[in-house]
């Protein structure tokens, strides 16, 4: 496959996926207009459908099935360095991407729906769907190389402190939750049920999710509470008769929506790429500025179709309920810091694009950018890792060489060496290394191949100026090897030690 025809297949499928994952997100936010605008009977059925949820944990999911299966099929050794090297790539791109996030957050809120701003938020989730083979970059513009005992080590203290971040996260969670659960009570009011039974069906939320509505003596604030919606609780103050039966409506829609668009697994994953960094700051930081804008495409969803009046209701509502954030919950207001910026876009909201091709852009640029930076595994010298030092103890000796030119064309008639001893010392000298998505040597460049008898067999050497492809002959089943040779090869040096016959 040559460059163009490879860059082309992967632009092609990263057009696929932005597109397909678009369309998910625009067809889930059309259908959630639909339902909450038209009255119509023939939609209560949709109501009870499963519609399409882009879900914030394919990626989580994805890295912790992905070393079982692999070692299952591919070795200890392939799958432990491409999981190294799926770390370091997936976490470069993420610091990258949330950091043009950062800075675009003040233009991104002003021009666009909250509802993508917060969409924008998951988009590294969909890294898992580049790692098919031909999404993999032959020469990335950064490789960074690193010994296999070194890899090693790295990996296992990079898996235990992310590990134990993601485990301490979910035991505070847990506790959290214990404690909230433990001072609460079902709620049995009928007119109360019959309310959030019937907000429940107008957000589309099906029925075979009970999510049970308590009373907690220890909150002052509504909230939901719960990793999927199976074991999702809505929570209200004990104290809730304070509230109207236009406040309930309000805050049991809020929560409703929540559950919905699934944000506490939103939250999850914000957490689990916080896990993945070593650096936590940055990414709490990201955490804090995903939940604002998941709140403020809530509120953007609640005050739609409100007039002026209502909008207040809803804004002194907001004030008046600022609550608890811990573990993976949603509640009506969470954050103190971002309620003045709430309260303005509600009372005074602006009119915004709805930012799906912001979407599909953003999530092609992502997909186009894998793999621009990876690391890669030294294997010694040429002598070393192929020849078993025979190549510089004279154990190994020439017995073909011809050259393809840079256009591909046929090879040309065979080579005669000048100087094998010169030739031999060059090539042992030669530093390799290997990356386990390198599988063949790169299309469209010049290439010198050369064929050494040694004591084990027939060795073929197909060597470019960044890559070296070794052919064993004499196994079997002849397996092919390509390295990266560190440094480059010299090709006008080696074609000067060869004449044509």
């Amino acid at each position: 496959m040559t460059v163009s025809s490879a860059f082309l297949l992967r632009a092609g499928v990263a057009v696929f996926f932005a597109a397909f994952i678009t369309l998910l997100y625009y067809f889930r936010f059309s259908l959630d207009r639909r339902l909450r605008s038209e009255k119509d009977p023939a939609w209560d059925d949709l109501k009870k459908r499963n519609l399409p949820i882009v879900s914030p944990v394919f990626l989580p999911i994805f890295l912790c099935t992905f070393a079982p299966l692999s070692v299952l099929f591919k070795g200890w050794s392939w799958s432990m360095e491409r999981l190294l090297s799926l770390l370091v790539t997936i976490l470069i791109e993420m610091v990258l991407f949330y950091l043009i996030m950062l800075l675009l957050l003040p233009t991104l809120r002003k021009q666009f729906s909250s509802r993508a701003v917060s969409f924008l938020w998951i988009l590294p989730n969909y890294l898992y769907l580049t790692q098919y083979t031909f999404m993999d970059l032959s020469l990335p513009l950064l490789r960074i190389s690193i010994t296999r005992p070194a890899a090693m080590i790295l990996l296992i203290i990079w898996t235990v402190l992310m590990a134990s971040y993601l485990i301490f996260c979910c035991i505070t969670h847990l506790l959290f939750r214990r404690r909230l659960l433990k001072d609460s009570k079902p709620i049995e009011e009928k007119t109360l049920l019959e309310l959030w039974s019937e907000i429940r069906e107008n957000a589309g939320i099906r029925e075979k999710y009970s999510l049970p509505l308590l009373s907690c003596s220890c909150i002052t604030t509504p909230l939901s509470i719960g990793l999927s919606t199976r074991s999702t609780k809505v929570l209200l103050p004990s104290d809730y008769s304070r509230f109207s039966v236009s406040d309930l409506t309000l805050i049991l829609t809020h929560e409703a929506i929540h559950i919905k668009r699934q944000d506490a697994q939103t939250k999850f994953f914000l957490c689990f790429c916080t896990a993945l960094s070593p650096e936590k700051y940055f990414f709490r930081r990201c955490f804090r500025r995903c939940s604002e804008d998941l709140e403020l495409s809530v509120d953007e969803e609640i005050t739609d179709s409100m007039n002026g009046e209502n909008r207040k209701h809803y804004a002194r509502l907001l004030l008046e309920n600022i609550g608890d954030d811990r573990g993976f919950t949603t509640s009506l207001s969470s954050d103190g810091r971002a309620l003045r910026y709430r309260m303005k876009q509600v009372v005074h909201p602006e009119k915004k694009k709805p930012g799906v091709l912001l979407i599909a852009g953003m999530l092609f640029l992502l997909l186009m950018g894998t793999g621009i930076v990876s690391l890669s595994f030294k294997d010694g010298t040429l002598d070393e890792a192929v020849f078993d030092r025979q190549l510089s103890s004279g154990g190994a000796r020439l017995s073909f060489a011809t050259y393809r030119e840079p256009s591909g064309e046929l090879f040309s008639r065979d080579w005669i060496c000048s100087d094998e001893g010169k030739l031999n010392q060059y090539l042992s000298s030669l530093s390799l290394s290997h990356m386990p998505s390198l599988s063949g040597p790169l299309s469209n460049d010049e290439e010198l191949v050369l064929n050494y008898d040694t004591p084990r067999g027939l060795v073929g050497l197909s060597i470019q100026k960044d890559t070296l492809t070794v052919t064993r002959f004499y196994e079997k089943h002849p397996a092919r090897e390509t390295y990266y040779i560190d440094g480059k090869a010299d090709l006008e040096f080696i074609k000067g030690l060869f004449t044509k016959k």
